[in-house]
């Protein structure tokens, strides 16, 4: 089985840097004012391009170090001097309140949620098929596609608790037929629902490999 999930190309090697550089711990700092001291915090030094490639051993000329620097630039471009209200957080909580002030979607933009499985089938009469279940759910002016993939199931699955159509208590697996079956079709009924095919068999050969940008 594989399974992943498609990013921006880049993204694997912008993150593993701010990983490297120390956003991603998760040890509280100590209170920082503004964005600009709490990157310094983490890089221990003033916020340079130089002292970023430092710090992630790489040379001047290197392709990430460009790449790194410029987003670095991008998150702090308007929020430079922007004050912090978090105390005692951690590097990584800092990071992703950045992230979520900065990345946020802008009025017209919407995400799109895709999920695409491949079962490869051997009947007994030794036929072979490939099953295809694909959805494609786009966002829209009032929610996130992934809001509503993610959210939806949970709060539907909430009132039939509330509704004591889930008779097992504790943490359950939804594999259970009176669980996922009435989930599915009031999904479908919003408009989330996966496509199905059956196509000739084939075999994939996936081969995740990385971009090779650190090891050079």
């Amino acid at each position: 089985m594989f399974r992943g999930t498609l990013r921006y190309q880049g993204y694997s090697d912008l993150l593993y840097a701010f990983r490297q550089l120390g956003f991603l711990e998760t040890k509280p700092l100590s209170d920082c004012t503004n964005w600009k001291q709490y990157f310094e915090t983490i890089l221990r030094s003033p916020l340079t391009k130089e002292s970023v490639t430092q710090r992630l051993g790489l040379s001047n000329d290197h392709p990430m170090t460009e790449t790194v620097w410029s987003a670095i630039h991008y998150l702090l471009s308007r929020d430079n001097d922007f004050p912090i209200h978090m105390k005692g957080a951690a590097p990584l909580d800092l990071f992703s309140n950045l992230l979520a002030k900065r990345l946020r979607y802008e009025k017209g933009e919407h995400d799109m949620v895709a999920m695409h499985h491949e079962f490869g089938i051997e009947h007994s009469s030794g036929q072979k098929e490939t099953l295809t279940s694909t959805l494609i759910r786009y966002g829209n002016d009032e929610h996130t596609a992934m809001a509503e993939t993610v959210g939806l199931p949970a709060a539907m699955a909430v009132e039939l608790v509330l509704d004591n159509k889930i008779p097992e208590r504790g943490i359950q697996v939804p594999t259970q037929r009176h669980v996922y079956e009435p989930i599915l079709e009031q999904l479908e009924f919003k408009g989330i629902r996966f496509t199905e095919r059956v196509e000739p068999y084939r075999v994939n050969q996936l081969k995740p490999t990385g971009s090779g940008l650190y090891q050079q």
